[in-house]
């Protein structure tokens, strides 16, 4: 069946596929709250989902870059749910394990973190800076706004439909990354 798919890139799969560059946009929300000066970075999402995992590995290359050791401590395995968040976090914040700035794995998570830390007194992002990664709509419009890693979703939508095309007419196409970037707002200024 001739597709185009909308996801990470996975190795040996059989299909074209386009998706965000999930590695660099880990470094990029990485090194924004390390440049922030926050060193104990959590990690929220899962990493058995693929392009959670690519999130992370950027977490990971941004942490080396900074020259800032990574506490195994700080990754929450968190689902793209938003009651598993909530309750992912409120297990984390039982442990009493230091941090100082959150980037989930995706604005969802990072949204119901935000909630969650509220819940418990935390101010952000005075104590706690939150960065998650889409910039959905409600993104712009959570207490205080959350800063994102924004894919190209408008440009996403052009570059499937002219892959899928590709791939109708019988050409062989090649998987494409699209550039992210980072959009600052009130979580972590």
């Amino acid at each position: 069946v001739p597709m185009t798919v909308w996801g990470a890139q996975l190795p040996r799969q059989l299909y074209c596929s386009v998706g965000s560059d999930n590695v660099s946009g880990g470094v990029l929300a990485t090194e924004h709250l390390l440049g922030l000066g926050r060193k104990r970075v959590v990690f929220m999402g899962d990493t058995d989902m693929p392009e959670a995992a690519q999130r992370f590995e950027g977490y990971l290359k941004a942490h080396k870059k900074m020259g800032v050791a990574v506490d195994p401590q700080l990754y929450i395995k968190s689902p793209f749910t938003a009651e598993e968040a909530q309750a992912a976090l409120h297990t984390f914040l039982e442990k009493g394990v230091a941090f100082d700035a959150i980037f989930a794995a995706s604005d969802l998570i990072a949204i119901n973190a935000m909630g969650v830390l509220k819940g418990h007194g935390v101010s952000i992002p005075e104590q706690v800076s939150v960065v998650g990664y889409d910039d959905i709509d409600m993104a712009s419009h959570s207490f205080p706004p959350l800063t994102t890693i924004r894919q190209p979703i408008d440009a996403a939508g052009q570059v499937l439909m002219d892959s899928l095309q590709e791939v109708l007419d019988g050409e062989v196409t090649d998987s494409k990354l699209l550039p992210t970037s980072l959009v600052v707002r009130g979580s972590t200024v």
